[in-house]
């Protein structure tokens, strides 16, 4: 083989060890952040399983990754920039692939290029040296990845030798032939080379700051998720919040005659993704703590037809079709056929427009041709306006919005088991929370603090 075949091979050779070396720093730098599990499924989670091994207990890349020789951080304004070394690795390799992909190995000729190249590559080389000595002597902890890149990185070096040697033994009338002269002398692949490299990194270190942001932010929420769950569970704190709400009168649809169970109201929509959510967690395991204790009504109010209300607006028919249905269905007294309805509601809630209502009666078993004519019922009609006035007025902003004796429930407690438990077994629900046994008072004010020290 000659030797521009043999620089050839070689060419393909650093471009494919520069994709290796892009392929270990970018799986370093994708988890750089405190991401360090193996288990999730990545494109490179094949590599991050080298960083532990039971063979070599002192294989940890989060440590070394972690230390102050992994990243270099500054600060502009009050923002702080964290420039990781797997980000510079990650460039290095890029520039590499990139130049000799369109520009190949520097011919004889081009004496600056091939210094350039070479003091390029030899210095990759020192900080591959270096970052191995300061893993081996001051961190005492290996990164096999980054030991695997600094091998990609020493093969390159070996292999760009070899070629730029063998460019020396070439005639120089040979490099400059015709045929290669515009490959290696025209400037515009060099041109396009650094381009292509400054703007993949561009866009690759915009991606990585939005990342780390991002998970930045996201711990900050996860200490504040911890601390209402907290609370969530202190069944103290939640009866506490719930029996300092003021009481507010509520006519009921069907007064009690032998039924001396508490009325809870519940306003939901089924337009509303956080009525469904409460409606399949009243049914899943709330009902069970609670549902006995509890007579329930339903309103059907969507915040937008409220807003209607308060406005003055016409109602449009489409827009109040469901409320219409299902107090429709309510006169038909059938509990469990208004409990398939309601089902199948917030199942076509993302295509309203489509449903079908006395379909739906029918397989919920309830009289279809009864639930159409009721549904054009003026009657109904007007219990659906009472009930958007009465939330109105009752300040009903969002679904689910539950009211238990006049009180509401907080937006704390409507997701808390803890609560609905506590209420399943509250003999007096109306009590004031001065009645309430004084340990429960103390334990509250004591959470209450605790929750305050966590959210600072």
């Amino acid at each position: 083989m000659s030797d521009t075949g043999k620089r050839r091979v070689l060419a393909c050779v650093i471009v494919a060890l520069a994709l290796v070396g892009m392929l270990v720093t970018g799986a370093l730098l994708s988890d750089h952040d405190g991401g360090w599990d193996t288990g999730h499924n990545t494109g490179t989670a094949f590599l991050l399983q080298l960083c532990t091994s039971d063979a070599l207990p002192s294989a940890s890349c989060a440590d070394v990754i972690g230390s102050r020789w992994g990243s270099f951080d500054f600060y502009v304004g009050a923002r702080r920039i964290l420039l990781p070394m797997s980000f510079i690795g990650l460039a290095y390799f890029l520039m590499i692939a990139t130049w000799v992909t369109f520009c190949g190995l520097p011919p004889i000729h081009a004496k600056w290029r091939r210094r350039g190249v070479g003091l390029f590559v030899t210095g990759g080389m020192l900080v591959s040296i270096s970052l191995t000595i300061v893993m081996a002597f001051s961190l005492q902890s290996w990164c096999p990845l980054c030991l695997l890149a600094h091998g990609a990185n020493l093969a390159i070096f070996v292999a760009l030798a070899v070629a730029l040697r063998l460019g020396r033994n070439q005639n120089l009338s040979h490099t400059t032939t015709p045929s290669e002269a515009p490959r290696y002398a025209d400037l515009r692949f060099g041109l396009l080379a650094v381009t292509t490299s400054v703007a993949a990194m561009g866009a690759t270190w915009v991606y990585f700051d939005t990342a780390i942001e991002t998970r930045r932010q996201w711990r900050r929420a996860s200490g504040l998720k911890n601390a209402i769950e907290a609370l969530q569970d202190n069944t103290a704190f939640t009866m506490r919040e719930f029996f300092a709400e003021p009481v507010r009168s509520i006519p009921l649809q069907e007064p009690a005659r032998d039924d001396a169970r508490p009325a809870m109201v519940v306003f939901r929509s089924f337009e509303s993704d956080a009525s469904a959510c409460f409606e399949q967690d009243w049914r899943d395991g709330f009902s069970q703590s609670a549902g006995h204790s509890l007579r329930i009504e339903y309103r059907h109010t969507p915040p937008s037809l409220i807003r209607s209300i308060e406005a003055g607006k016409p109602l449009d028919d489409a827009q109040t079709a469901p409320l219409r249905a299902m107090e429709a269905a309510r006169l038909q007294h059938n509990p469990t056929g208004y409990d398939r309805l309601t089902v199948a509601l917030f199942r076509s809630r993302r295509n309203a427009t489509a449903r079908d209502y006395a379909a739906m009666a029918r397989r919920a078993g309830l009289d279809a041709d009864r639930l159409l004519r009721d549904m054009a019922n003026e009657s109904v009609r007007r219990s659906v306006v009472q009930d958007l006035s009465l939330a109105a007025a009752l300040g009903v902003d969002h679904t689910p919005a539950i009211f238990i004796e006049g009180r509401r429930v907080p937006n704390l407690c409507v997701k808390s088991s803890t609560f609905w438990a506590a209420i399943g077994h509250e003999p007096g629900l109306t009590e004031s929370l001065a009645s309430l046994d004084r340990t429960w008072v103390d334990d509250a004010n004591t959470s209450q603090l605790a929750a305050s020290d966590i959210t600072k």
